[in-house]
């Protein structure tokens, strides 16, 4: 859970400075992945096996890697954005609230306007996909034969 929240925050900084490029921001984020679930794999081989095996770490991380690909896959389809861009606008929305009921809508692209509303879309499917994946590549990695 901690390599899922250690996500979220980074993907809201590069959001500010890499929206642009993408694919910088797509390598970063596999980059970082892999990583975090290297040190969680570390520490949690360390503590069941008393003894660190390299390949078994390689492998508990592929799976946190292929997850994070899954995860940015699906993020980046706008239909799967809409819900968490829907719930998390509100908190960024600068417009003043009129009292009238169901003024207009917006669009994703409207509200994706702010990155923030963007990373926060990206940083909920990659929270998940590093909980799976750290949570599946731990099985791999601490299995001490």
């Amino acid at each position: 859970m901690i390599g899922g929240l250690v996500v979220i925050v980074p993907t809201i900084m590069l959001f500010h400075y890499s929206i642009e490029q993408p694919i910088l921001f797509h390598v970063i984020i596999i980059i970082g992945a892999f990583l975090i679930s290297m040190v969680i794999h570390t520490f949690t081989q360390m503590s069941v096996c008393r003894e660190t095996n390299g390949a078994k770490l390689f492998y508990g991380s592929c799976v946190t890697i292929l997850t994070s690909l899954i995860a940015l896959g699906v993020a980046s389809v706008s239909i799967f954005r809409i819900p968490v861009a829907s719930v998390v606008a509100p908190l960024f929305s600068t417009q003043v609230k009129s009292s009238k009921c169901c003024t207009g809508t917006q669009t994703l692209e409207d509200l994706e306007k702010n990155p923030r509303v963007k990373a926060m879309s990206y940083g909920f499917y990659m929270l998940f996909a590093m909980l799976f994946g750290v949570t599946y590549g731990t099985s791999i990695a601490a299995s001490c034969q």
